[in-house]
């Protein structure tokens, strides 16, 4: 999993035949919806995690900041931190 344009609500992989080469069009996944909190909310980081996923799943963890870090963690605490999403594969 990744950003879509490395930082946005968007979280999804893109696919191709041949480790080379071409890629693929983003297939999205999941919509961060801490973008609807605030403007200056940054999601990025995604990341598919293989290794912890169950099988016919699949864990990815994305992360949050912000641009205005000193007020908006006054006001959201939990603002910096991990965040995880289970995609069922069918």
């Amino acid at each position: 999993g990744f950003h879509k344009d490395s930082i946005s609500t968007t979280v999804g992989p893109k696919l191709r035949n041949h480790p080379e080469g071409p890629v693929g069009p983003i297939i999205k996944l999941y919509d961060c919806q801490e973008g609807k909190i605030s403007k200056s909310f940054i999601m990025y980081n995604a990341k598919a995690h293989t290794n912890l996923s169950k099988p016919n799943e699949l864990l990815i963890s994305y992360n949050v900041n912000s641009f205005d870090f000193w007020n908006d963690i006054k006001k959201y605490p939990n603002l910096y931190r991990p965040r995880f999403i289970k995609v069922k594969l069918l």
